[in-house]
């Protein structure tokens, strides 16, 4: 018989039948390059255990943390670095910091030289400098390879545009001016390489106009939601939060902190969840608070709204055999059905086959437990019961002079390896 392999936390069994570890800070993994549950509360990011920190911030693995980035750096894996600085900046690797690129200057490698001015501006080798009037693409400060919107280059100046002569490859004519040819998804661009601003629900990663993704309705990149669809409420991640999974099922709309809007069979306890109005009112559908129902279950008609909770009434029930007229309680249920006091402490008749599965008849028996009466078997169980369990495990006894041993018996099933012998008379 083989050996069984049991591995410790961190640890899974690989192809060789060995234990070999997780990756680093994974308590459970199933091979070496995922992870089902990190350690230290960390999520399962990249590839590797760790924190979801945002722009701005890098995980420190020393402190299971997130620290903040140098000065103007948008990406970083330490406080010394720099992956990305922000538009405008350039990362200096001996001063470990963020500079400031030339004036006007998008993009940089250094404080001397500029790779991409802003819109409007060009690089005539020392300093951005800006373009003709009105014009957003330039070499230098004669021509104008893109005008702004509405105005065009007569070879010396951008004028307002009256009418299209010839199309011009990224540009087209919307019937009063020239415009440029953006991406796809993309609101407002210079170029239609490059966009200045996407359509809602989308952002841009450099190259396209990606969407925000599932339940973010607008974002800022692919990690950060800046507004969620209804049912979801932005956490301090940028991370858009069920409402359901947070307040309970019911809610509509939530913030971080509060069930907004949810639907009237429900309603908010003392800790802010949300509570169904069914389960406090027995039959009530609607209800403002835990103190106040306002509306009752029009199917169970002996149930009517008083005093803010549906009262039973006996005298309105047809399944109640026996009702006490004063006191409006039903003292007996027609067969099929049985006596239950619900949280008002009203008895009402509740059917059998709503507690037992395709019971037709039921009662309780002396120990308080509720038991079907639909055959044979069950009527001897109900019987018996008590007695039987009385004796436990090992029970002998005579009948029709066979002898019997009793095994086991199970409240409100068929006798089930009742007897190892006479099986068919006894149950």
């Amino acid at each position: 018989m083989s050996k069984k392999i049991t591995c410790g936390d961190g640890e899974f069994i690989g192809n060789d039948g060995e234990c070999s570890p997780c990756i680093k800070d994974c308590q459970i993994c199933f091979d070496e390059i995922s992870c089902n549950i990190c350690d230290h509360s960390l999520d399962f990011i990249g590839g590797a255990c760790q924190l979801d920190c945002g722009t701005g911030n890098f995980y420190d693995e020393q402190s299971y943390s997130c620290d903040q980035c140098i000065s103007n750096c948008d990406d970083c894996n330490s406080d010394d670095s720099c992956d990305k600085c922000e538009i405008g900046y350039f990362f200096d690797i001996l001063n470990k910091s963020c500079f400031d690129c030339i004036q006007n200057c998008q993009t940089c490698t250094n404080s001397q030289n500029c790779s991409f001015c802003n819109t409007g501006y060009y690089y005539d080798g020392e300093s951005c400098k800006q373009c003709i009037q009105n014009c957003n693409i330039c070499s230098n400060g004669n021509s104008c390879t893109g005008c702004q919107q509405g105005f065009s280059f007569d070879g010396e100046n951008c004028t307002i545009a009256a009418y299209l002569t010839v199309k011009v490859q990224g540009y087209s004519f919307d019937g009063e001016n020239c415009t440029i040819d953006c991406i796809q998804n993309c609101k407002t661009c210079t170029n239609n390489q490059n966009c200045s601003e996407c359509d809602y629900g989308y952002f841009f990663d450099g190259e396209n106009c990606q969407n925000c993704g599932q339940n973010c309705l607008d974002c800022t990149d692919s990690i950060n939601c800046t507004e969620c669809e209804d049912g979801y409420f932005l956490n301090e991640n940028g991370l858009c939060i069920s409402c359901l999974s947070t307040y309970g099922q019911g809610c509509n709309k939530c913030t971080k902190n509060s069930c907004t809007d949810y639907d009237n069979k429900y309603y908010l306890d003392d800790n802010g969840f949300l509570q169904q109005c069914s389960e406090i009112f027995y039959a009530c559908i609607t209800c403002e608070n835990k103190n106040k129902c306002t509306t009752c279950d029009q199917e169970k008609k002996q149930y009517q709204l008083s005093s803010n909770t549906c009262q039973y009434n006996c005298q309105l029930d047809q399944n109640c055999d026996q009702c006490n007229n004063e006191e409006k309680q039903c003292e007996k249920c027609i067969n099929g059905y049985y006596l239950k006091t619900n949280n008002e402490k009203q008895q009402h008749c509740i059917q059998c086959n709503e507690k037992i599965a395709n019971c037709k008849q039921c009662q309780y028996n002396s120990n308080g437990n509720l038991i079907c009466l639909d055959d044979r078997k069950n009527q001897q169980n109900a019987q018996y019961i008590e007695n039987l369990n009385s004796y436990g495990e090992n029970l002998k006894s005579m009948k029709n002079g066979v002898y019997t041993t009793f095994n086991y018996v199970s409240m409100g099933s068929y006798c089930s390896n009742f007897f190892t012998t006479n099986i068919d008379q006894c149950c």
